[in-house]
């Protein structure tokens, strides 16, 4: 019988600066709505970011990590915290209402246009409605 197994593991970390500047630079596109769900409200949606990546981090990046970029953005714990928290702003602000526990999935792809390589980012949500007339009393 096995006591001890090891596992490796590799962490990647999505330089802090050129991810603020690629969320500054970054298209973003929300949608969704609430609906009446088994009694209470629940918002869902998406959110969307397009960015367009620089010449300068496409030939910093090692080979063939261009097409595995998204991967890498998505495999960061703090680059998806600060996508998530964005989405959940968003959400937020389009249910014009607090959102209780979110729920939320991330995909991420590379499609290069021509000359120019472009990060698109989707985060689809779901999260009920905080009940403030319910937490009040």
């Amino acid at each position: 019988m096995e006591v001890v197994s090891r596992r490796h593991l590799e962490l990647l970390v999505i330089r802090d600066g050129w991810w603020s500047r690629m969320l500054e630079r970054a298209d973003l596109v929300s949608e969704g709505a609430v609906v009446e769900e088994d009694g209470r409200r629940v918002y869902y949606g998406s959110t969307s970011l397009h960015v367009q990546v620089e010449r300068s981090t496409l030939e910093a990046l090692p080979k063939p990590s261009v097409e595995q970029l998204g991967v890498v953005v998505l495999a960061d714990p703090h680059a998806r915290l600060r996508l998530l928290r964005l989405a959940r702003r968003e959400a937020a602000f389009r249910a014009g209402a607090t959102l209780d526990v979110l729920s939320a999935e991330l995909r991420a792809e590379v499609a290069v246009r021509g000359t120019e390589t472009w990060l698109a980012i989707a985060i689809d949500v779901g999260a009920p409605l905080v009940d403030t007339a319910a937490s009040v009393g």
